[in-house]
């Protein structure tokens, strides 16, 4: 631990960056900032969150320090000047010495290059746990974790064990309760078909690998937790007890006792008999509930006939059980006591639901816990690790007492300086680790500690990420350095380097409303990009692929962008959409960002090449065996055991004869005729699994048998077809012999490649491009069917879902708000968004909230449908003037914006530029400036409500924001009659109306000019009079120290304007 009398410091900074400020670029000038101060490169751990950012950070290094090192004497203390001025002030070294200085470091780094600490958390946790597995008396074989061959091989041995330890396991008593209800017990069979899943899916991820093949057997969509902490078959048990005080019995009851039902059971009965003497004013079709109640009476045990009268064919409940008409002339008594009944229902529902649902939890965790034993103790007994094995490992460590800064100390230098890249990424795991390393590391004020992240773009809870914890850090280490009497800097980076106007102005609009927690101005310097936004209609699914790969052409075209420019984004694999988009693209352009691999060995990979080699040749016995235990025939392996007794040569033969005796499977032979004929007429190998779709719905059927890793791998697949498609002729026996013998992988590097690149956002994560193409905005952000109490370990359907769950829906959508941030701030000046009907748009879709947000922008809106928002950049231009006592420049910042103009149809509509300003958007509301000024001197002669309209950074005034001062003609007047300005402003009006203003700064005597006209003549014109009012200015008040007044003049009046 650190001692409590350690002196104030700077070199503590908790920053927040949103997308495209510059955070890499922080990073790098810390580490080389800390490197030109004379820190060791040893002395420096940068922890990244993955191996590309590690890489990039390293490269980047090396090119600043190119920068500095080519620089001639002049461009080099300019640029130290600005990005290291401690080199300037000779503590460090002489100024004439600076080159040399800047030499000696760089080559120091260089020599430790490849001992310097830039690397993933992973990568540092490993170092530790392999270098030191003396020390730490445990046997841990660095860099296995990497090798997926090697996890996959030991996958591979597992199953065989694993059957035999699940039958030893349910032959014990305590597990057999676990299983009390036979008709939900999970069958041996079930379980090998989870296995084979597994197994085939099977990487150094392996627990997230487990669970989602269990859940796709059981078609649970998701489970919210991913590690167990059980450490017995009694704590599973126990869990289970505390949490279930209800009744654990075969039958639940609906009624407390006979006279309850009896009392129920006459209301029906009267409801009933009101029912037969109104028959007149009841519609034929609203006698259901008549006859539901009806049967009722017949048979008051049956639940069914209570779930079809309270219940909706989807298990919700119904709003009213009577029709209208009929329920005005039931008593009130009687209406009471159905709806006495109906929550009766409803409860017993509930309870009979989640009991059910326990026992399936039961099975799946036992499961889950057996195969992630054997599993570990496979490991073990090779010295393998996952990359969970290495953050437990890890953290056991770590909580050990002193065992932290005992290591610390074995490093040749010291670490004394942290640099915390993407901390919104990480676990709570590894925050836990972060907080023993800092605590142990942050011995006195020499040392730093520097930790970047942004809460909006957290999107990895799938791997423990947690938003929350970003914050709830922050407020930990503001109370250490508190205690230790030091002071955390808190640092916002909001000024994108990398987006236009327009997409950063749309980014404030929306984390205004859909992430309010992380609201805030996106400001830019990217005023000389032009900018569009664009939201496509919704098209119907049999035209949106056609529409979508026609637009992003025409864009690509129109816009005169590079393949490189693009970046084609979707949230989720959309299987044949995204891969048919990929090769209609693909036809024109080269694309790269596939991350496809070796998955022929996978089972949903055999049956989808069976539909290519029956269609060929229905003799090959391995495809045909496929084909008949597919998703399409759905034979059983005793059934196809039972087909191979038959006498013939070939399993087709036996199949023919088979069917000859019993007639039954004749749709066997209609499939392989159907898919015969689709071969037959398909123009590629894409072209046959595009119309087989259509007759057989082959991904649906996928997904029904092996859940949603089926989306996955389908997806994949098509990959592999378009990829052959594009080189290869229409050869199905050529692909069919290259995909299965092949270990095929067309991935390829997103960087450097002049392609379009097509990925999840997941995927795209640190990119950015000209131009993002959105695909995929209309799919519903579902609520878990299944939801995971982290607590109790146990799953309950949604939609009876207790309290402990009600917040979870409220995370899942706040994370796809985030992801949403993430794929439109990848964009620098085009983003395009699509959308398909492939069902009832959902109010929290993505399509739906970005229609909100672009709404309020008043975009242009088009006959087809689409809405857009456009700019144009802005040009900055130098002129030459005589102003007297200034440097003989005039700054001129024309827009030619076509924020004030929209289109209908054809027609162009202009309209007053205040329109804007008056709906309280944010177009034009950062005007860049960027003057070197006396801050202070500035701050004294405004008034303190103008003060929040000037944004500095490091004494440099970067922008004038004007949002609330235009447009409002009470604050407009107050601000122009200030005293406190040196000079008094005249407002020009029209009829006492503020009709037109352009704005007018004055900075250490040089006149910058906010015009919005193009009107050449005029602008020349004008300048003129600027300087003959300026001459008189300082002729009238020569004893005034002229730093700053304000101007504001009505453009529409220049002529008239008495200078």
């Amino acid at each position: 631990m650190t001692n409590n009398n350690l002196t104030g410091s700077q070199n503590f900074q908790w920053v927040q960056a949103n997308a495209g400020t510059g955070k890499t670029y922080f990073l790098v000038h810390e580490f080389v900032a800390l490197l030109l101060k004379g820190a060791s490169p040893l002395s420096i751990l940068c922890l990244t969150f993955s191996n590309n950012a590690s890489f990039e950070i390293q490269n980047r290094i090396n090119e600043l320090f190119q920068e500095l090192i080519r620089a001639n004497t002049t461009e080099l203390t300019e640029k130290c000047r600005r990005d290291f001025p401690f080199l300037l002030d000779g503590s460090i070294c002489k100024i004439s010495n600076l080159e040399s200085y800047i030499d000696s470091i760089y080559f120091n780094f260089l020599i430790n290059s490849d001992k310097t600490m830039i690397m993933t958390f992973h990568t540092f946790c490993s170092t530790i746990l392999s270098t030191f597995s003396f020390e730490l008396k445990r046997f841990f074989m660095y860099g296995q974790h990497t090798n997926e061959n090697n996890i996959d091989e030991l996958i591979s041995s597992i199953p065989i064990k694993l059957e035999t330890l699940l039958r030893s396991y349910r032959a014990q008593e305590k597990v057999d309760n676990l299983f009390k209800f036979k008709d939900n017990t999970i069958k041996i069979d079930e379980i090998d078909k989870a296995l084979n899943i597994i197994f085939e899916e099977g990487s150094d991820v392996f627990e997230k690998k487990v669970l989602r093949g269990i859940n796709s057997v059981l078609n649970i969509s998701a489970m919210r937790n991913i590690y167990s902490n059980f450490e017995s078959w009694d704590d599973i048990l126990r869990q289970f007890e505390i949490l279930y005080s209800v009744k654990f019995e075969d039958k639940i009851i609906l009624f407390n006792d006979d006279n309850e039902e009896k009392k129920i059971l006459e209301i029906l009965k009267n409801i009933k008999i009101l029912y037969e003497q109104n028959l007149s004013i009841i519609k034929s079709g609203d006698t259901k509930s008549y006859n539901l109640i009806n049967s009722i009476l017949d048979n008051p045990r049956d639940m069914s006939l209570y779930e079809k009268l309270f219940l909706t064919g989807a298990g919700t409940v119904r709003a009213k059980q009577l029709n209208k008409g009929f329920s005005n002339i039931v008593p009130q008594d009687q209406l009471e006591g159905l709806e006495d009944l109906k929550d009766k229902y409803i409860n017993f529902h509930t309870v009979k639901n989640n009991q059910k649902n326990m026992i399936v939890s039961s099975s799946i965790l036992l499961l889950r816990l057996t195969i992630l034993e054997l599993f570990q103790i496979e490991k073990e007994s090779l010295g393998w690790n996952t990359y969970n094995d290495i953050i437990f490992s890890m953290l056991d460590i770590s909580q050990e007492p002193d065992m932290i800064g005992f290591l610390m100390e074995q490093f040749d230098v010291k670490i004394s300086h942290m640099l915390i890249d993407e901390s919104q990424d990480t676990s709570k795991e590894q925050w836990n680790i972060f907080k023993e390393l800092i605590e142990t590391l942050i011995t006195d004020d020499k040392k730093s500690l520097k930790i970047v992240g942004d809460p909006k773009q957290s999107i990895y809870s799938f791997q423990g990420a947690d938003s929350k914890s970003f914050s709830d850090t922050k407020t930990y280490l503001n109370d250490f350095f508190d205690t230790h009497k030091l002071k955390l800097d808190q640092k916002v980076l909001d000024t994108s380097f990398r987006s236009s106007p327009v997409i950063t102005d749309f980014t404030t609009h929306y984390t205004e409303k859909f992430i309010p927690d992380y609201k805030g101005i996106h400001k830019t310097t990217r005023y000389d990009l032009d900018g569009e936004i664009k939201i496509h209609p919704v098209k119907e699914k049999d035209k949106f692929i056609e529409y979508t790969v026609e637009q992003i052409k025409d864009t690509i075209k129109s816009k005169k962008l590079e393949p490189s420019d693009v970046l084609i984004l979707y949230r989720k694999n959309m299987g044949l959409e995204v891969s048919t988009i990929f090769k209609g693209l693909a036809e024109e352009y080269p694309i790269v960002g596939f991350k496809t691999g070796a998955i022929q060995k996978s089972p949903i990979v055999q049956e989808l090449l069976a539909l290519i080699q029956i269609a060929r040749y229905q003799y090959d016995d391995f495809a045909l065996a496929y084909f008949l235990t597919s998703v399409w025939n759905k034979l059983t392996l005793v059934d196809l055991e039972t087909i191979t007794q038959e006498d013939g040569k070939s399993l087709f033969v036996k199949l023919k004869r088979y069917n000859e005796k019993y007639k039954n499977i004749n749709y066997i032979f209609d499939n392989i005729k159907t898919i015969s004929e689709t071969l037959n007429t398909a123009n590629s190998i894409l072209d046959f699994f595009v119309k087989l779709n259509c007759k057989i719905d082959i991904k649906e059927q996928l997904i029904l048998k092996y859940g949603v890793v089926a989306d996955n791998l389908y997806s994949s697949f098509l990959n592999y077809v378009i990829e052959w498609d594009k080189t290869k002729s229409l050869d199905f026996a050529g692909f069919y012999e290259w995909i299965t013998n092949t270990d095929n992988k067309f991935g390829e590097d997103v960087k450097g490649n002049n392609a379009i690149k097509i990925m999840t956002i997941h995927g795209a994560k640190g990119l950015e491009a000209k131009a993002v193409f959105l695909i995929d905005s209309t799919f519903k952000i579902k609520d878990e069917d299944i939801l995971f109490d982290d607590k109790t370990k146990i799953m309950f359907p949604a939609k009876y879902k207790p309290e402990t769950f009600c917040d979870l829906s409220s995370k899942i959508e706040d994370e796809e708000n985030r992801l949403l941030y993430v794929a439109m701030t990848r964009a620098k000046s085009i983003f395009h968004v699509f959308a398909m009907s492939n069902f009832k748009l959902k109010e929290d879709c993505w399509y739906n909230k970005l229609i909100d947000t672009i709404e309020k922008l008043d975009p242009m809106r088009y006959d087809d449908g689409s809405f857009s928002i456009k700019y144009q950049g802005t040009k900055v231009d130098n002129l030459k003037c005589n102003l007297p006592n200034t440097d003989g420049h005039i700054y001129k910042i024309s827009s030619k914006s076509t924020y004030h103009s929209r289109e209908k149809g054809q027609e162009v509509v202009s309209r007053d530029p205040s329109y804007e300003e008056k709906r309280g958007t944010f177009f034009h509301n950062l005007i860049p400036v960027l003057v070197s000024v006396d801050r202070s001197r500035i701050e004294e002669m405004i008034d303190a409500k103008l003060k929040k309209n000037f944004i500095f950074q490091e004494d440099k005034l970067l922008f004038l924001r004007w949002t609330d001062l235009l447009y409002k003609n009470d604050t407009a007047y107050k601000i122009i009659s200030n005293k406190k300005a040196i000079f008094e402003a005249e407002i020009i009006t029209e009829n006492n109306q503020i009709r037109r203003i352009d704005f007018l700064l004055i900075v250490d005597n040089i006149i910058y000019l906010i015009d919005f006209k193009t009107d050449t003549k005029k602008s020349n014109r004008y300048y003129k009079q600027l300087s003959s009012y300026h001459k008189t200015v300082k002729s009238s008040r020569p004893d005034t120290d002229i730093k700053t007044f304000i101007y504001w003049v009505n453009f529409g009046e220049l002529d008239e304007l008495d200078l």
